[in-house]
This record gives C-alpha cells, structure tokens and sequence, in this order.
C-alpha cells in the first residue's frame, strides 16, 4: 500500500493513500493528543457526516509496523480536530489544540464572510466593465455607420464636378 507523509498541526504523519485520497489514522492522532481512541472512534461512527467517509484500513502505527485502524480522508480530519472537546485532551496538548480551533474560526470566517464580499466587489467590478463594453458595442456600430456613410459622401464627391458648390455646404467634423 502507498503511503504519503502529511504534516498536521506541525506533527508528520505516514497515511495511507487508497485509490488517490489520502486517508489518516485516528489512533495516533488521540494518542498524541492523550485522549481516549475508541471514543473518538464511537463518536465518529455516530456522526452522519463522518460515518459515511470512516474506513478501517492499514495504516502505520508508531512502532512503523502496518496494523489495521479506523481512517478518515484527510479532507474530513481537519473537521473532526475542530470538533474535539479540549476538555478531554492532554494539559500539554490544549492550547495546541484549542490554538488550531481557533485557526479554524478565522479561517471559515475568512472564507464566508472576506471571500464572500471579495466576490462581491468582483461581481460588482465585472458588471461594470461588462457595461463598458456594451457601450463600447453601441459606440462601435454608431462609428461604423458614421464611418460608412462619409465613405459613401465620398465617393460622391469623386463623382460630381468639383464646381458644384452646393455639395460642399456640408461641414465637416
């Protein structure tokens, strides 16, 4: 089985990679982390959102041997991290988690709230230079009509005996 070395929370972790997704055990995260790995295990198992995506696989524990253990996808571990209770985590290893908790809020904020009024002003910006080109579009097609009939005027005045007077009455811009 392929495995892939994924740095999570400043901590390099071997996961086990199954038909291109990478998948992380959680054993090994809740040993490092001091908490209890069956409960973890049982939460994610009562968790709609995690039940579907939970796996047993081989993964590598810390002795580098390959044993058989409960997986998420690594898209899913960041989630289950925010969602731990920090109450029940090791002393030493709180305020790193509650740190990365943190770093969670910020960045769902960053991505619902600054994204969403980036897009805004891009949306807002794009409206705008979408009106320039229709006005650009109608500029284009009123010069296009001006600059064809003085084509034709002047093919006229090729025609006409310049003594013809009359045909200059017309000023030109």
């Amino acid at each position: 089985m392929k495995t892939e070395i994924v740095e999570i929370n400043k901590t390099e972790i071997y996961c086990p990679v199954e038909n291109g997704t990478v998948f992380v055990a959680i054993k090994p995260i809740c040993t490092s982390l001091g908490i209890e790995p069956q409960r973890q295990i049982d939460r994610l198992k009562r968790n709609r959102k995690f039940v579907s995506v939970t796996t047993t696989m081989g993964a590598t524990g810390s002795d580098n041997k390959t044993y058989q253990m409960v997986c998420l996808p690594l898209k899913f571990v960041f989630g289950w991290l925010a969602s731990i209770d920090t109450s029940k985590v090791k002393k030493e290893k709180r305020e790193q988690i509650e740190d990365y908790q943190m770093e969670c809020y910020e960045v769902l904020y960053d991505h619902f709230v600054l994204n969403a009024s980036r897009y805004q002003k891009r949306d807002e910006y794009i409206l705008k230079l979408q009106d320039r080109v229709e006005a650009a579009k109608r500029e284009k097609t009123s010069l296009g009509r001006e600059i064809k009939e003085s084509e034709a005027k002047i093919k006229e005045l090729l025609r006409t005996d310049p003594n013809q007077t009359d045909l200059f009455t017309d000023s030109v811009q």
